[in-house]
């Protein structure tokens, strides 16, 4: 196993889920040196720690350890669904270039990225590296599902937006007529 990777596949998780790794690991009940034991000491955390650490990030053990097939470029053009790298880059704020050296398997993204990815196009992160895992997660209460079909459509309405209009309404509080109701 590799402890450095694992420990910066943690981090890339807690980043793209807006916590810290102190949060992560005071969640868990988990001692604060963890991931510093990983990174300086190769140590390896027992399976039971890493059960914690997968459970609460919503993701696998295997994923934690990367033991997936790695980033697949196919899966991330069956994700775009017809979308161009361009369309999807200006829609997502993306750089066109990145998207395309994706798809061309010229480079990989950074775990953090495929998450904000698989999150644009409403996919599972872990299917979209690789794994064998659904292309659809079934949302739970626990990662916010339970969402309306209007809160789905608002989302995606949303995010269909240029990202100075995005900025603009959240800044004002402004949203589509009808929403209220």
């Amino acid at each position: 196993m590799d402890n450095v990777q694992t420990a910066n596949t943690i981090k890339d998780l807690c980043r793209a889920r807006n916590i810290t790794i102190n949060t992560l690991l005071t969640d868990c009940n988990i001692r604060k040196g963890l991931i510093y034991d990983m990174e300086k000491r190769d140590k390896t955390p027992s399976p039971e720690i890493l059960e914690r650490i997968a459970d609460h990030l919503n993701c696998s053990v295997d994923y934690l350890l990367g033991r997936g097939k790695g980033f697949l470029p196919e899966r991330l053009q069956e994700a775009l669904g017809g979308m161009t790298c361009e369309e999807f880059a200006q829609r997502f704020d993306y750089k066109p270039k990145i998207i395309s050296d994706y798809l061309e398997g010229k480079r990989k993204p950074l775990n953090a990225t495929l998450f904000q990815m698989a999150t644009d196009l409403c996919v599972n992160p872990e299917w979209l590296y690789g794994f064998d895992a659904p292309k659809y997660k079934k949302p739970t209460p626990e990662d916010g599902g339970g969402l309306s079909e209007k809160d789905v459509q608002l989302i995606a309405w949303f995010r269909s937006l240029p990202p100075e209009k995005r900025k603009a309404i959240l800044m004002l509080g402004e949203a589509p007529e009808g929403l209220d109701e």
